[in-house]
């Protein structure tokens, strides 16, 4: 339900969504009481844009679901709102492009989840390998983005797996694979990424975790790192938290920037592994 007050409250809106199709409008006369609006009456631009909690956007490479592109799911949220949890689920298959996939509707979710058949089987990547590209680029405003259940593929170390490339944006990742990237995760100042749960794995990477002024939570997760030169980096201020994580690494150079629970100019690493 999608509520608004007038602007001098003498009544409330009310949107009550079923499904993708059926809307009412109703409000509260001082007079008349309860007044309800059928559907046909009500504005089109709100049918159209407004997503009911639980909506399910497929992308299928064979054709059978609503896309065969992921970022053209993404950009189809482009103007949508919703008050519950959207969700893209991508099918099985290697989604390669030549340039990054750009995260950057204006669009406003309580949740929106970008969901993988599994680790291995949902593989993004991007075929450029220009050393200022990336796989995944966030550039909206997203305050819960959920990645699950997906491989992410640099090829040849372009810059960053998933990089904020811009500020406000809370990213939380469960059950993610990202290799052949210079920076697996980067995270900009007045960001936060949160790993929780399940496993990060993270392969032939210069560096897994580079926190550039944001904050990062590791907490109830399995981090495995293969072939990487320094497992976490602070700069700029940044605060990497570790909290019941679980660091499996084998051929990892460095394991953090910095010694965990010194805070300097850099920035902090605080906790412990289990």
């Amino acid at each position: 339900m999608v509520s608004a007050d007038h602007v001098n409250n003498e009544y409330s809106i009310d949107v009550l969504v079923h499904n993708r199709y059926h809307v009412g409008y109703t409000w509260n006369d001082e007079q008349e009481g309860l007044v309800t609006i059928e559907v046909e009456e009500f504005p089109a631009d709100i049918i159209q844009n407004f997503l009911p909690d639980g909506t399910v956007i497929t992308v299928k490479q064979d054709g059978t679901g609503d896309f065969t592109d992921v970022q053209t799911a993404i950009d189809s949220l482009d103007g949508k709102y919703s008050n519950g949890v959207v969700t893209i689920e991508i099918g099985e298959g290697t989604f390669s492009r030549d340039k990054r996939i750009f995260f950057a509707p204006i669009c406003n979710f309580n949740k929106l989840i970008i969901k993988g058949a599994g680790i291995g089987k949902t593989i993004l990547k991007c075929t450029n390998g220009n050393a200022d590209e990336s796989t995944i680029s966030l550039k909206g405003a997203y305050d819960n983005l959920y990645i699950e259940n997906l491989s992410i593929d640099g090829t040849n170390k372009i810059s960053f797996g998933i990089d904020f490339d811009a500020t406000n944006i809370r990213l939380t990742i469960t059950n993610v694979e990202i290799k052949n990237s210079s920076s697996a995760i980067y995270v900009r100042p007045s960001c936060d990424l949160l790993v929780g749960g399940g496993n990060l794995n993270i392969i032939n990477c210069t560096k897994a975790i580079d926190n550039s002024g944001g904050n990062v939570y590791l907490r109830s997760c399995t981090l495995n790192l293969l072939s990487v030169t320094t497992a976490l980096s602070v700069d700029n201020g940044g605060i990497i938290r570790i909290r019941s994580a679980v660091r499996k690494f084998t051929s990892v150079s460095n394991q953090t920037s910095q010694s965990i629970g010194t805070a300097n100019t850099s920035g902090y690493i605080a906790g412990n592994w289990s």
